[in-house]
């Protein structure tokens, strides 16, 4: 089954805006190139992990992955944690929104901007979640989370995600605020520049809608008025 779609209401709003704004402007030759550089760690695993957390992350990689810890030894925890949550979709042609509509862009003279860098999601994931934590987390989600959030995504259950996402066993105050919060203000700063003169299509990830500091709340606070595009 084949998970990936565009609805008619998003292709219609998407071919008639003359920006597009993503969390990470992944067109931009410099992001790529920092995408590469990111994957792999300062440090080793096995230098930066307690041998008790460098075991039970050898153990969730087989049992998930079938590779072991060192095999991808030298990758950041941020890049492991990918793999695993990549390898939960149960598909090897996975597909990225974002690189996607990068791709059908029609208009050369479009503009492409992202809100922040692949740098600074790292250092919001870092403040979001110790290793032990980020280990833990991935220990204890599974591939039937997973396959729910896809079923409520393609049903646009939008609230059904952010209970899911924002679950206590996902997260807790700490990593809703450095994941969802503080990046939502962020935007929410930058929005009124981006979208002053042109027609701006905006492409972020579905939890940061919902909630008292999501991006929805934060423009009608800000005078905005939102509405949903319907087919």
């Amino acid at each position: 089954m084949n998970d990936y779609f565009l609805s008619d209401k998003t292709q219609k709003a998407f071919a008639t805006s003359d920006n597009l704004v993503l969390e990470v402007n992944l067109s931009d030759p410099n992001e790529m190139a920092a995408a590469q550089q990111l994957a792999n760690g300062k440090e080793p695993l096995s230098m930066i992990l307690s041998a008790e957390q460098f075991n039970d992350l050898d153990a969730l990689l087989q049992k998930r992955t079938g590779m072991t810890v060192k095999q991808i030894d030298k990758f950041s925890l941020m890049t492991v944690m990918s793999l695993i949550m990549m390898k939960s979709f149960g598909r090897v042609d996975i597909k990225i929104y974002e690189m996607e509509f990068i791709a059908i862009v029609k208009n050369p003279n479009r503009s492409f901007t992202g809100f922040e860098t692949l740098q600074a999601q790292i250092d919001f994931l870092s403040n979001a979640y110790s290793d032990s934590e980020m280990i833990t987390m991935l220990q204890e989600s599974n591939d039937d989370n997973t396959k729910k959030l896809v079923q409520d995504y393609i049903q646009e259950n939008l609230p059904e995600i952010y209970k899911d996402i924002t679950d206590q066993k996902e997260t807790n105050a700490k990593s809703r605020k450095w994941l969802l919060d503080v990046r939502n203000e962020n935007w929410l700063v930058k929005t009124p520049c981006l979208m002053k003169d042109k027609s701006t299509f905006f492409a972020v990830g579905a939890a940061h809608l919902l909630g008292a500091q999501g991006v929805i709340k934060l423009l009608r606070k800000s005078g905005y008025t939102v509405r949903p595009v319907k087919n």
